[in-house]
């Protein structure tokens, strides 16, 4: 897996290799229910706590629009296949 980073800021371009284990939609809505934040993104108790730098949060943020892009893409891809589906019936 490749790292990249800016300074010491580590990006989650990470998400785009072929061995990263995205999280499936129903493990993050299972997470959610359970817990009512996004996996990895401290809950708003925590952050009230702790406190957090805006540039980690970027970072958590920017990873998450990762993974929703690349969701999109595979639900598109089905979609596009469904499609084809119904046009060859």
């Amino acid at each position: 897996m490749r790292v990249f980073t800016a300074g010491t800021t580590v990006f989650p371009d990470y998400v785009f290799e072929p061995d990263y284990d995205l999280p499936s939609l129903e493990e993050t809505e299972t997470f959610i229910k359970e817990n009512k934040h996004l996996p990895e993104v401290p809950s708003a108790t925590e952050i009230d706590k702790d406190g957090m730098s805006l540039n980690d949060m970027n970072v958590i943020l920017l990873k998450k629009v990762e993974e929703l892009t690349l969701h999109l893409i595979q639900m598109k891809k089905e979609i596009e296949e469904l499609k084809k589906k119904q046009g060859d019936k």
